[in-house]
């Protein structure tokens, strides 16, 4: 099954996806996709996951504003579900 979603918490949906490189979504080459504006701890965290070949796309916010369009355009069948 392929989901795609939004997730209002950026925790929650970190949760979601177990929140480490040894899940099979992260580890069989998953991406995450969130903003700058993600909780700056967790941020820190995601580009960690990157050492483990974690495909993390951080998109730009625009007047502390969520393009939610390049949010979408930036979620591929890969990403982490």
């Amino acid at each position: 099954m392929n989901r795609r979603e939004f997730m209002a918490s950026g925790t929650g949906s970190l949760a979601a996806v177990g929140w480490s490189p040894g899940v099979p979504a992260l580890r069989d080459g998953g991406n995450v996709v969130t903003n700058d504006l993600h909780f700056g701890g967790s941020l820190r965290h995601l580009i960690g996951l990157r050492e483990h070949g974690v495909d993390v796309r951080i998109l730009p916010s625009v007047g502390w504003q969520t393009d939610l369009d390049a949010m979408a355009d930036a979620i591929d069948d890969d990403m982490a579900r």
